[in-house]
């Protein structure tokens, strides 16, 4: 026994320790964000009510999705050109935190507009509050920006052991906040343990590369260039918005708190599921972009397949046990069994496992700037979702936002992503040089 142990230790985990310590500490990472989402999220709803609650839901949940927008897709783009171009880390990195400060003032206008039109349902919702959230965006963006420098030198385990420390760190003072200030101050609590969390990424990101920030290294002209260079990962991200995000905020105009409530303690139930399974992919982001700037197109293929069936099998597997274990947690932990909720809770099972297996593609294509056209269509996808969303929800309610989501994408993206890799991997081994 102990000959095929070693022989299995030798073949798969030696060659490959780095991909399995990046995985490992974003499974244990994730795990701490799993158990803190867990207890805050009942306490939470206990303590602001069912009206805040439901606005801390759709302001929380879609943050750092509009953060990506508001970003221009500059990280995404920092990630690639940090492997390709490392000579230009200062240029980059400087530039990236410069232009980030100078967003602070849209972000304010953007929620304030918000609050002002309507689309923040809370008369309680306060100029502060927006600063707050404004401010929020920011340091969320500038931490992205030096977690992104770690990711570079493929030292993930890194940017993941310090994010369990901000997790711990950000549920006391989340905590706190709430339980003494309400719904500002969680919003002050975020604020400080995001800029905490940006000044030790920070730190460390200067260890393990060498770059100056300062502003001399900012100029327009290679901000533009790198503009240029991230646009499809500043509309991938649109487009991801527009997939995860939006119906949130359309629930919150056209239902009440409480339908707006159950359908948040769904998916924040779920964001454990999504983002966790989604490790196995995430992570391979470094490693395809050093494979692609080598020319190793088969080994790339190879994996996309290993890759791909596994998290096939994992996602079948996980559809059983969170129809029976995982449905009953739910109820435990939510403490509602309703009809409305637990139509819902099924739904959401097979859209999430849905979106996890279309993910796989959708990581390569980005990791190797192929992602023009599946761009498009998921543009598509969620212009689609919104519009049947429009018309499902005053007929079933949340349920509809689930339903609404699944046809947009089995018609659209969960297929033309596959397709499309599949293809232009195809292309570039049949051009491959020979050895």
């Amino acid at each position: 026994m102990r000959p095929m142990i070693q022989s299995i230790w030798h073949k798969y985990v030696i060659p490959h320790q780095r991909y399995w310590l990046n995985l490992f500490s974003s499974f244990f990472s994730q795990g701490v964000a799993a158990l803190s989402v867990l207890w805050l999220t009942p306490f939470l709803l206990n303590v602001l009510g069912e009206q805040s609650f439901s606005v801390y839901g759709i302001l929380i949940l879609n943050l750092l999705p509009f953060s990506l927008i508001f970003d221009l897709g500059y990280n995404m783009g920092l990630l690639r050109r940090l492997i390709h171009e490392p000579e230009k880390a200062s240029s980059l990195i400087s530039g990236g935190c410069f232009f980030f400060l100078g967003l602070l003032p849209i972000t304010f206008c953007v929620y304030n507009g918000l609050s002002h039109f309507g689309f923040i349902q809370n008369a309680g919702f306060t100029v502060q509050q927006s600063l707050l959230l404004s401010i929020l965006v920011v340091l969320q963006l500038g931490a992205l920006l030096f977690d992104i420098v770690l990711q570079s030198v493929n030292k993930i385990f890194l940017g993941k052991a310090i994010r369990v420390v901000k997790t711990i760190v950000e549920t006391i003072t989340v905590y706190i906040g709430a339980t003494r200030f309400g719904l500002q101050g969680v919003f002050v609590a975020l604020v400080f343990t995001n800029l905490f969390y940006l000044a030790v990424l920070y730190w460390f990101s200067k260890r393990e590369r060498n770059f100056k920030l300062h502003w001399q290294y900012f100029n327009w002209k290679d901000l533009t260039h790198h503009f240029n260079y991230s646009i499809w990962f500043f509309l991938a991200a649109c487009s991801g918005v527009l997939v995860y995000n939006a119906q949130t905020i359309l629930m919150g105009n056209l239902l009440d708190a409480q339908a707006v409530s159950k359908y948040v303690l769904i998916t924040r139930f779920y964001e454990v599921v999504r983002i966790g399974m989604g490790n196995f992919t995430l992570i391979l982001f470094p490693t395809i972009a050093i494979l692609e700037s080598s020319n190793s197109w088969k080994q790339l293929f190879a994996q996309f397949k290993t890759v791909a069936l596994r998290i096939i099998v994992l996602c079948v597997i996980a559809v059983i046990l969170l129809l029976t274990i995982g449905k009953y947690l739910f109820v435990v932990w939510s403490g509602m069994e309703d009809q409305e909720i637990l139509f819902a809770y099924i739904s959401y099972t097979f859209l999430i496992l849905l979106l996890i297996i279309e993910h796989v593609p959708v990581v390569f294509l980005t990791a190797l700037k192929m992602n023009r056209y599946p761009t498009i269509v998921s543009m598509i996808q969620g212009i689609l979702g919104l519009l049947l969303s429009y018309w499902l929800i005053p007929i079933y309610g949340i349920l509809g936002v689930v339903i609404a989501s699944i046809a947009a994408l089995t018609v659209t993206s969960l297929w033309f992503s596959f397709w499309y890799l599949y293809q232009q991997l195809q292309h570039k081994l049949s051009h491959a040089p020979t050895a």
